[in-house]
């Protein structure tokens, strides 16, 4: 789909998203902005910019629309980890050359995806079951329950999900953990 129609399909206008001096503090939906989805500390110790291109714009704000603030709607206040990241701060972190927080294009030059790294302040709510509310409830590209281990409390590890504009959202969902060598592995599903 091209860029200026996945816009128009979203009911924003670009001229108020990229007319602002300052893009950072555009609000990409009721409770989430460029801002807050763009922090990382990682980039400010490098002396890195992790300011998104126009065109990852349309995939943070979609993930904000579709996933995040339904998130926030239900839980409170969600903390973001990690979203948007330029492929040298992906890199520094040791994330993968083909993550979704990079919102990457297509071979058409359209970017298709974006992804967050999220846990909800809530202290009752753990991030398995934050998960399984997200499976449940949500379109999404990919659910990865990341390193939680129930032996190191309720809120270890972290939640990542992804979200794919062009509607190709299969809701394939993982848990991560590390094998007895540090090795990370995939196994489908959610602990249950």
């Amino acid at each position: 789909m091209a860029l200026l129609t996945m816009i128009a399909a979203m009911h924003i206008n670009p001229s108020l998203i990229w007319s602002k001096d300052d893009l950072m503090a555009v609000r990409v939906s009721k409770n989430f902005t460029i801002e807050e989805l763009t922090a990382s500390t990682t980039a400010i110790r490098n002396g890195l910019s992790n300011k998104p291109p126009k065109k990852a714009l349309i995939a943070i704000t979609t993930l904000a629309q579709k996933v995040l603030q339904p998130i926030r709607d239900r839980y409170g206040a969600v903390k973001v980890n990690s979203c948007y990241r330029t492929p040298e701060v992906n890199a520094l972190i040791g994330g993968s050359k083909t993550s979704s927080h990079c919102c990457s294009e297509d071979d058409h030059g359209n970017v298709t995806k974006s992804a967050a790294d999220i846990e909800v302040f809530d202290i009752e709510v753990s991030n398995l079951e934050l998960a399984m509310w997200i499976r449940d409830n949500l379109k999404f590209s990919q659910l990865i329950l990341e390193f939680y281990r129930e032996s190191k409390g309720p809120h270890s590890g972290w939640v990542h999900v992804s979200y794919d504009l062009t509607g190709n959202n299969e809701n394939v969902v993982l848990t991560a953990s590390r094998d007895e060598n540090g090795a990370v592995k995939y196994t489908p599903g959610l602990p249950e």
